[in-house]
């Protein structure tokens, strides 16, 4: 049976470093593991608590990101991964981050579309032929 998918929102794989405060306290760095408008996945060397209130920072291109987290789902051992809720994103933070996310979408499509076009254009050019030349001159005689 199909698992029925949650989320709200597209992630993005990414492989990009961030810095959390859990609940105020000092930074530390974690890596980022997906990325969306409404949360991500990180890894951490330290363990987090699940409902607790993070902030997090992370440079997204030339751009920074900083907003609010909840700590929705977390690992119970090594290593430690945490799912984040954003919460409280200002405007300015949230168009960085839908900014950053549709232009990695974008480039997913073309990409994409680059490796599928030389199939297509074969398989344009196979219909083309089907079309033009009956079964009957295939056949061996």
């Amino acid at each position: 049976m199909l698992k029925e998918e949650r989320r709200i929102a597209p992630r993005i794989k990414i492989n990009i470093e961030a810095k959390i405060s859990p609940n105020g306290f000092h930074s530390k760095e974690v890596k980022v593991e997906n990325l969306s408008t409404t949360g991500m996945l990180i890894k951490s060397n330290i363990p987090l608590f699940s409902l607790s209130t993070v902030s997090v920072t992370v440079k997204l291109e030339d751009k920074e990101f900083e907003g609010k987290a909840i700590c929705v789902r977390v690992s119970e051992k090594p290593p430690w991964e945490a799912g984040l809720h954003f919460v409280n994103v200002d405007e300015q933070n949230r168009l960085i981050l839908e900014e950053f996310i549709a232009k990695r979408i974008k480039l997913g499509q073309k990409l994409i579309y680059i490796l599928f076009q030389p199939t297509m254009v074969v398989l344009s050019l196979l219909l083309a032929i089907e079309k033009s030349v009956k079964i009957e001159d295939w056949r061996c005689k």
